[in-house]
């Protein structure tokens, strides 16, 4: 029994100072702290907002710290190395919104609805899906913005693409090292299904209109650049607005560092969208 206290003892310190690391990185891009609270959950996030007329980014935040190994969940999924976040600290976007996913930089044990599944087998379903999205309207009340650039990194590429799709205000969608694809990342890992999923082949003919840029990382073994390019076939018609950006040796955990999130591309997609409508 004391060793077990010990255990639950490290857990809440290590998840104490993982968000004590993520309100430094934070401050160091001038974001300040909010929580929303949804139906179901309470979403952490880090803002900042300069202007009412001026576009909001959105960054989405990956999976976390879903599993300690291949076959043992973690009990708390609040990323180490919060790296949506890192992007959004080190943007000089005008407005700004980090959404961590449901459960994470919260002491789970306080949640209710924060069991396994929420991080595991159920991190991408459509519930998961509304509460960010629930997240994202409650800011833009208090921080109304003209537009949305939707960002998601790994398993929040997901997320950020099904939201996108769902708003008629979003501008553009950019991924970095993005699970846009479960059932390949399922297959390619040998990994149990996760048929609780969203699909984004649902949305296919309103995702084919968003201005797109996927930036996959050469030397990425968790979401390999072969899973990403396989996905964009469907989308070959439209190679200049949808693109893909391959960084050879980059992975997982650095690709970030090597990338710059520029929105010019979108603004010039939707002038010649406009034209061709005409």
């Amino acid at each position: 029994m004391k060793q077990l206290s010990w255990f639950f003892v490290f857990i809440l310190s290590s998840c104490t100072s993982t968000i004590q690391h993520a309100g430094t990185i934070a401050e160091t891009g001038g974001l300040y702290p909010a929580q929303y609270k949804t139906k179901f959950y309470t979403l952490q996030s880090y803002y900042r907002h300069s202007a009412d007329h001026k576009p909001l980014m959105v960054l989405i935040e990956g999976d976390g710290k879903a599993y300690l190994n291949r076959t043992t969940i973690s009990p708390n999924p609040t990323p180490q190395h919060p790296i949506a976040l890192q992007l959004a600290a080190k943007s000089r976007h005008a407005n700004v919104l980090y959404l961590a996913r449901p459960c994470q930089f919260v002491d789970v044990n306080q949640a209710p609805h924060c069991t396994p599944k929420v991080w595991t087998t159920h991190r991408y379903n459509q519930t998961v899906v509304d509460a960010t999205h629930d997240a994202l309207k409650l800011h833009l009340k208090h921080h109304p913005a003209q537009g949305i650039h939707f960002v998601g990194f790994s398993g929040g590429a997901l997320i950020a693409a099904s939201l996108a799709t769902s708003r008629a205000d979003t501008l553009s969608l950019q991924t970095v090292a993005g699970n846009l694809d479960v059932q390949a990342f399922t297959t390619h890992h040998n990994i149990s299904p996760l048929p609780n999923s969203v699909q984004l082949n649902k949305a296919f003919n309103t995702l084919k209109n968003i201005p797109q840029i996927h930036f996959t990382g050469g030397a990425d073994k968790v979401i390999p650049t072969h899973l990403i390019a396989h996905f964009l076939t469907t989308f070959k018609h439209n190679k200049h607005c949808i693109q893909h950006i391959n960084i050879p040796g980059a992975n997982h955990q650095t690709l970030w560092e090597k990338i710059t999130l520029d929105f010019s591309h979108s603004t010039q997609c939707r002038s010649e969208q406009s034209v061709e409508s005409l």
